[in-house]
Formats: C-alpha cells, structure tokens, sequence
C-alpha cells in the first residue's frame, strides 16, 4: 500500500487535532462505514506489516461524528468488518461519539443481530452503557427500532439491565419508560415476547415507570391489542391503578380502544390475573 494512504490515515500533526479528528475520516474509517471488509484487511495487514516509525494505522481513531472505524463498521452491518476490527490489538469497543453512543449502540440501533452478538461477548464491553441524553442503552435502542432479534441476543448476556429507565434530558415524568414499555407504546409483538421469555434475563410484567404506570396501561392507551393479549398471557397485572387511580380499562377507555378494553375487562372481571 502506498505510503500517502499510511499519511493519510495518521494525520495527528495539526494545530487543531480535536477539528481533525471531528470532521475527518481515515481510510480505515471509509472502508469500514462502506461494507469493503477486504480494504480494511489489506490496510491492517500493511499497517502490521510497515517498520517506519509512526506509520501504524490507530484504530481507535476519532473522525466524522466523533465515531472509530468500529463505530462506522457497526453502523454499516459489515460483520466481516467488524470480526477483522475486533482482532487488533488495542481496539477499544467503548469509545463514545458525538452523541454518545458506543459501537454496540449503533449495532443495535440497526438491527445487526450479529454483531451485537459479537461485540457483547467481546471482553470489555459494557452492554448497560448509557448516553448522557437520555440514559439511552442498546437494549433501549433495539426496542424504539422493533429489532427483536437484536432484543433476544440482548436478553441472554449476563448482566444486562432490563429495567433500565429511558430518561429524555428535558424529561417530564411521564415520558420516563423501560424497555418493555417503550416496545409495548410502539406495538412491537415479538419485542414484547424476547423481553418476558426466557432462559435468558426476562424483563418484569408489572414494572413501572412514570406516575405508575405499566406495559399494559400503555399498551392500552395506544390500542395494541396483541401486545395486551401477549401482556396478559404472561400475567400483567389488569387491576393495577397508577398514581392517578386508573386501571388499564381507564386507558383503553380513554383512548377509545374497544378491543382493548374488552380483553382487560374478561380478566379484571375474573379478579385480575390469575
């Protein structure tokens, strides 16, 4: 490989490093935010290879968005990519860019089951960790994106938060939610299933987040009627009252959600689940 590709990809000699490392991409960056695996090979093979001093290519270098080549190769999905990246010596898997967000949340944010897998059985990685907006996780981010498979793999690592509250910074109290809440507002079924089926972590049916609240009354509220018959098939409290003293049935009732209403009512005429 060229040595203008090696400059390229060290550029660290400027007056104004944190402007470099902002707004610019090394070749190692490009090739692994563009699916090209066998460029990001030949380019570690050149690096391993070269004795000039200086001349190896730093994958832990901060560009565009504050992201590493790790961050761009989990936000493309390029598993091949991400496999070469995580055998060079030194790689840091927790490096936070402009908003915070780790490779592992970028993985999860798209939907790259495999990869995620990948990056939590890597060691040093922290599948709890949050950005500084929000408190948002992977976890969190596979469930606003209806990623279930991602939301399964998630479930089986050890450790892994399932109650963790999502926090807007500007936050009100009712916008504070968990996973299993945030999947059930959106009506993501099979979200709602990796969440409360194990052997792995199972989130808990009856968590609570702001005023009270639950899976079910939100599910309620915002009519997703599987969602509340797959609540309800794993024991969710129907009879439970908020800090308002309103049950499911008020939310589905307030929300005009007949279908929703009618499958709360069949249990909480019963007492409640069973």
């Amino acid at each position: 490989m060229p040595d203008i590709a090696l400059d390229e990809a060290r550029k660290d000699d400027r007056s104004d490093k944190y402007r470099t490392y902002f707004w610019e991409n090394t070749p190692l960056s490009h090739a692994s935010s563009k699916g090209h695996p066998d460029c990001v090979r030949a380019l570690l093979r050149a690096s391993e290879a070269t004795d000039k001093v200086g001349a190896k290519i730093d994958v832990n270098r901060i560009g565009k968005l504050g992201r590493t080549a790790l961050h761009w190769a989990c936000v493309d999905g390029s598993k091949e990519a991400v496999d070469l990246l995580l055998k060079v010596s030194g790689i840091d898997v927790m490096v936070h860019d402009q908003g915070d967000w780790t490779p592992l949340h970028h993985a999860a944010r798209f939907g790259h089951a495999d990869i995620v897998a990948m990056l939590t059985q890597f060691p040093g990685t922290d599948v709890n960790a949050c950005d500084n907006y929000c408190k948002r996780s992977p976890l969190h981010c596979a469930c606003e994106a209806g990623h279930a498979e991602v939301v399964k793999v998630l479930a089986y690592v050890n450790g892994i938060n399932m109650e963790a509250y999502l926090m807007p910074k500007e936050w009100m109290y009712y916008e504070v939610k968990t996973p299993l809440q945030i999947v059930s507002v959106k009506g993501f079924v099979e979200c709602v299933r990796a969440l409360l089926e194990g052997p792995g972590s199972v989130a808990d049916v009856e968590g609570t987040a702001g005023y009270q609240t639950t899976a079910l009354h939100m599910a309620c509220e915002e009519g997703r009627v599987e969602v509340v018959r797959m609540l309800l098939s794993f024991n969710a409290e129907v009879c439970w009252a908020d800090s308002h003293e309103k049950m499911s049935l008020h939310y589905a009732s307030s929300g005009g959600n007949t279908d929703c209403w009618v499958a709360a009512s069949v249990l909480c005429s019963q007492g409640g689940s069973q």
